[in-house]
């Protein structure tokens, strides 16, 4: 799950969070935080918790401008949508930068 966000400095920033799997093969090549989040990871799970990463990236107007007409055409797409927008989404994360992880009991309801 991703959103784009417009900051006060007039920054346009992806974030994104999900599977750990999911996110890691997403982010630029040989980020430093990798390895000590993946220690994390791993005894967040070994404690039974739910472990979503976190990451985000800057883009530039122009990225973002071609991207954004992409993504209402698939957004409004009568047939096959759903996939149109995933693909659309996969196209723009990529070269993230990690955040962090978190690890979070998920306690069943009633």
């Amino acid at each position: 799950m991703s959103v784009i966000v417009r900051t006060a400095k007039n920054e346009i920033k992806l974030f994104c969070k999900g599977a750990d799997s999911v996110i890691m093969e997403r982010l630029v090549a040989k980020d430093p935080n990798v390895p000590l989040t993946m220690e994390h990871l791993e005894s967040f799970a070994k404690d039974g918790l739910r472990t979503l990463c976190l990451a985000c990236r800057i883009l530039t107007d122009e990225e973002y401008n071609e991207w954004s007409i992409e993504y209402r055409q698939a957004s409004i797409a009568i047939n096959n949508r759903h996939e149109l927008v995933a693909e659309v989404a996969e196209k723009i994360e990529k070269e993230l930068i990690l955040l962090g992880a978190t690890g979070i009991e998920d306690k069943l309801q009633d």
